[in-house]
């Protein structure tokens, strides 16, 4: 792996260019890989393994033909038992949200082709939880 990009949003998401040429690595082989609607680019997500306690990891490889080769892997770290969810809303364009815990998360939308999150926005859900109403005895 090649660490000539490598940015983070946050402490959640490190995103590293792989060096060009280089194939991604075999772990993400036997992962379950999700095209683009144009099928020109691809990602395999890993899922941690959530009979142990949290907080838990995902990693991300990514690889599309786009203006030029691309090929990256994303580590997300500490985040909550909903994982983390990923879909391509182009071939360039992928959407992840994050969940650090049950109460809040994080939405992001990576362009595959600069290594670089395009938006990058959180939500807090605490505010729609209400406490009990209190009974009469």
């Amino acid at each position: 792996m090649s660490a000539d990009v490598s940015r983070s949003i946050g402490p959640r998401v490190l995103v590293s260019r792989l060096a060009d040429g280089s194939a991604l690595p075999s772990a993400s082989n036997s992962l379950p890989q999700v095209w683009s609607p144009g099928r020109i680019s691809v990602f395999a997500k890993s899922q941690p393994d959530f009979t142990r306690n949290g907080p838990w990891s995902t990693d991300i490889y990514l690889s599309g033909r786009l203006s030029r080769q691309v090929r990256l892997h994303l580590f997300v770290k500490d985040h909550g038992n909903e994982g983390v969810k990923a879909n391509w809303i182009n071939d360039k364009l992928l959407f992840l949200q994050l969940w650090p815990g049950r109460l809040s998360s994080h939405d992001l939308i990576l362009d595959i082709e600069t290594g670089k999150f395009i938006y990058d926005e959180f939500a807090s859900y605490i505010e729609t939880i209400r406490p009990c109403a209190p009974t009469d005895r």
